[in-house]
């Protein structure tokens, strides 16, 4: 307000301000509530994600809400977030990885350790953790935080292993085509509701108040359309995985984090993780490639007990652990085992049942029912 910065004649309030943060368009959301009845309150109906373009990173919107409602005031030992702070990148899977038992998505949160200096109580940095923002806020999710160095470590060890040509192997860019189309409809819409606006005015009629906004909504997406099409250049980004491990740990190293996050972000379709006991179980779901990746952490160790993936096909997924192969046919519905090695067996065994894969309880009851028959075609003669 003091730098003359005005909501069109009017001041800014912090009322309005607050309102703003709290809108939930500002990340795509589309809310749906029921019909207005006075005296009841409306409900939501339906959420709709992706309906608006993202104008505000989702990460920040959150952190800001957080901040705005003082989630973290006077809960002892809270967890201190740097916001805006350019200076180092946590979160290397942001907008990626999500909470594998809700589904909800993440955030990177550090915690702080009391310690006297001087004579004085300050707090530093301690340990840095992924935590699920739906167990955080709406308190209705089972997944605990896990040490995020852990998840990253595991992550990039992977991924410095693939073939990173096969996983750019993309069909041709057609954002460009979807955005013209969409134009072209939008264009056509503004017309049609600039006729009725026009033909009412004539008429001597009022215009609705829902026509007016209708066609300021169409308009706007006129123009964002064209920023689109006038700013698209085609990404022909190659990620480069094979880098110091070591180095890229440090947050502050935010140039070369940078380019692995972006890779990250062109390369995977999603990331979820899960905590099983002493166990991370990490899937990755690849934007090119009809794979998953799934990865069995040993939380304690800090290590990768467990690799295998599922390969899909139309009627049959194939889930492999080194060299043993189980390929589950859907209709008619078959199991066939190959290259069966017990340790690789009692891998999969353990843990496949744990992966959000429909089948996966299927997998599971299969292997159980089948290990003495492999037990005993394996014992030395």
């Amino acid at each position: 307000n003091n730098r003359g910065l005005m909501y069109g004649n009017t001041s800014w309030r912090g009322s309005y301000v607050a309102k703003l943060i709290r809108d939930e368009r500002l990340i795509g959301k589309h809310i749906r509530y029921s019909k207005q009845i006075k005296g009841v309150k409306r409900v939501v109906i339906e959420t709709i994600p992706n309906f608006y373009p993202v104008v505000v990173d989702v990460e920040k919107f959150f952190l800001a809400n957080n901040m705005l409602t003082s989630v973290a005031k006077n809960i002892r030992g809270r967890t201190r977030v740097t916001y805006g702070d350019d200076s180092i990148l946590r979160n290397l899977f942001n907008g990626v990885i999500k909470c594998g038992v809700c589904g909800g998505d993440t955030s990177v949160v550090q915690n702080t350790r009391k310690k006297i200096v001087n004579g004085e109580a300050t707090y530093i940095p301690y340990k840095t953790f992924l935590r699920c923002r739906t167990r955080y806020e709406l308190k209705n999710c089972v997944q605990s935080d896990i040490r995020y160095e852990v998840i990253e470590r595991a992550i990039l060890n992977h991924l410095m292993g693939l073939d990173i040509s096969a996983l750019l192997s993309v069909p041709v860019d057609n954002k460009i085509e979807s955005y013209r189309t969409e134009l072209e409809l939008c264009k056509a819409e503004e017309v049609e509701l600039h006729t009725l606006i026009e033909q009412r005015e004539r008429e001597g009629k009022r215009v609705r108040p829902r026509t007016i906004k209708a066609y300021e909504d169409v308009s706007d997406r006129i123009d964002e359309l064209n920023k689109l099409i006038e700013s698209y250049v085609e990404d022909t980004f190659v990620p480069d995985f094979n880098v110091d491990l070591i180095s890229i740990a440090d947050v502050s190293n935010v140039s070369e984090r940078s380019l692995i996050k972006k890779g990250i972000a062109t390369i995977a379709d999603s990331i979820c993780y899960k905590r099983i006991s002493d166990f991370i179980l990490v899937e990755i779901k690849y934007r090119n490639l009809s794979v998953k990746h799934v990865l069995v952490i040993d939380n304690k160790q800090s290590k990768v007990v467990v690799n295998f993936s599922i390969e899909y096909h139309e009627n049959s997924h194939d889930y492999t652990c080194n060299g043993l192969i189980l390929k589950y046919v859907k209709s008619p519905e078959e199991f066939h085992l190959m290259g069966v090695n017990i340790e690789d067996y009692a891998h999969m065994m353990n843990f496949v049942d744990f992966i959000s894969d429909n089948e996966a309880k299927k997998i599971k009851e299969y292997l159980v029912s089948n290990l003495s028959r492999v037990l005993i075609s394996n014992v030395p003669e």
